[in-house]
């Protein structure tokens, strides 16, 4: 089997075992722009409000522009966006102003993160708490003000004198961040490209259903006149050997905890078994673009790991031609 155009991407949460979160930050900045330089084709970032004193952000948004501002060809964005504690207004307006100063490089990831607005503390964040009563009511309800406020700015102008910057100008990538394929209609609906994650899963609960990625792509192009992008997102500790990797996720695990039911997938790996899995999974899914997030602590070897992924999976060179 031979690789065909993988694309890879990366995922980053803002986390350090041991260090403060301005040095992580810096850490951050100087993966995403090595990635830029290595042909990676996107970074995200997602949004979480843990009580870790150690994190680097909790909104990245802010970040993104600066990222944006310092790299040349990857996508930068969100993954995702935790809409029910947003007002639609400024994350639309955000969004759009970046995807139009870094042209078409800015990726607007969804969450509906209800295990986050269902903590005590976090629920104090949402405008409503009683959102948790309807919450598939309230998600979709900001979803389609999201949409429309993207996608109906003529409209929206004309009617109602709300004007989205630059009017005229090209609306970010929207994405549905997913842990199955449940949410197909959705994207159809709200013209959302699909990124479901591994990360959520038990081992061996893994379903593959390629004609039913191939259904749904079909069924969007019907909708949209354009096929939707897709991708996997997939956990892993990297190591020279397989050894190595399992050490270093049982270091993982020594430090956060794992519980016997944990539903969190993390894939041991070298760089060339990560190879072999992703040409299986890029066959078993028809999917070529894989989102990475790389649990490594160690930031030089994070960094030495996005330098051999690339040159294995020949990432340059794929970029030159997409």
């Amino acid at each position: 089997m031979t690789d065909n155009n993988i694309r890879i991407g990366l995922l980053e949460y803002g986390y350090r075992i041991g260090k403060d979160g301005m040095t992580t930050l810096e850490e951050i900045i100087d993966y995403a722009v090595e990635a830029d330089k290595l042909g990676f084709s996107r970074f995200w970032m997602g949004e979480h409000h843990g009580a870790l004193t150690t994190t680097a952000f909790t909104n990245p948004d802010l970040l993104i522009g600066i990222i944006a501002g310092m790299t040349d060809t990857i996508k930068v964005g969100s993954a995702g966006s935790t809409i029910l504690i947003h007002n639609a207004y400024p994350v639309v307006t955000n969004y759009k102003l970046m995807n139009n100063l870094f042209y078409d490089r800015i990726d607007l990831g969804l969450a509906k993160g209800r295990g986050l607005i269902e903590t005590d503390d976090a629920v104090k964040m949402v405008e409503n708490p009683n959102i948790i009563k309807n919450f598939m009511g309230h998600f979709n309800s900001k979803l389609k003000l999201i949409y429309d406020l993207l996608y109906n700015e003529k409209k929206n102008f004309e009617e109602n004198k709300i004007v989205i910057p630059p009017f005229g100008g090209k609306p970010p990538e929207m994405w549905c961040l997913s842990t199955s394929y449940k949410n197909f209609d959705t994207a159809i609906k709200y013209k959302l490209n699909y990124s479901r994650s591994l990360f959520h899963s038990l081992p061996g609960d893994d379903q593959y259903k390629k004609e039913e990625l191939l259904k749904f792509k079909q069924d969007f192009f019907n909708t949209h006149k354009i096929y939707p992008k897709i991708n996997l997102g997939i956990s892993v500790c990297i190591g020279k050997t397989m050894t190595d990797a399992h050490k270093e996720l049982d270091k993982l695990y020594q430090h956060y905890g794992k519980g016997e039911n944990e539903p969190f997938k993390i894939f041991p790996v070298t760089i060339e078994s990560l190879h072999e899995l992703l040409l299986e999974y890029q066959y078993l899914y028809g999917i070529d673009e894989f989102i990475i997030h790389d649990l490594t602590n160690d930031s030089n070897r994070m960094l030495t790991n996005i330098r051999e992924i690339s040159e294995k999976f020949n990432l340059e060179k794929v970029v030159a031609v997409n």
